[in-house]
């Protein structure tokens, strides 16, 4: 079990980008079921932010996918670990997108991180990831249009 965190450039254009939004959270529930991935999708009008937890080959899967996903540029691993357990078993794709509160606060940490992330940034990354979603957390809000921010559970097994 690994768990790895990426931040990328977003290529999407606001508002209109909130429907590709949508179209992300759906292929994910998918292919992350398929993959047995789980983790948390942050999107500002700039960036995207990831953490992904799961076996190294699936991670790696998907990271190839990604990295050719023409939604972002600039993909850039800030953060790989080995993990006993998964933070957020319950989750094929949590996800928060723009609203006031990613760009007030998230926006500037992703910011410093793409630019060239040290320790510190990924650090912040990581905290901010798991103050928005504690962990193994069971109600939080998904995606909707708006000013708001969004998640969708895994199906029960």
């Amino acid at each position: 079990m690994a768990s790895l965190i990426y931040v990328s450039c977003s290529t999407l254009d606001y508002p209109a980008g909130r429907d590709a939004l949508e179209d992300i959270r759906l292929v994910s529930l998918a292919r992350n079921s398929v993959l047995d991935i789980t983790g948390l999708l942050i999107a500002t009008p700039t960036y995207f932010a990831q953490l992904l937890e799961g076996d190294r080959p699936a991670l790696d899967e998907l990271m190839d996918s990604i990295v050719r996903d023409g939604r972002h540029r600039d993909v850039i691993t800030v953060d790989r670990q080995q993990a006993d357990t998964r933070r957020y078993p319950r989750w094929s794709m949590a996800g928060f997108g723009p609203s006031s509160f990613v760009s007030r606060t998230i926006h500037p940490v992703l910011e410093a991180v793409h630019r060239g992330a040290d320790a510190g940034d990924v650090a912040a990354v990581r905290s901010l990831i798991h103050r928005l979603v504690p962990e193994d957390s069971e109600s939080v809000p998904r995606f909707v249009a708006g000013d708001t921010d969004a998640m969708t559970p895994r199906p029960e097994e």
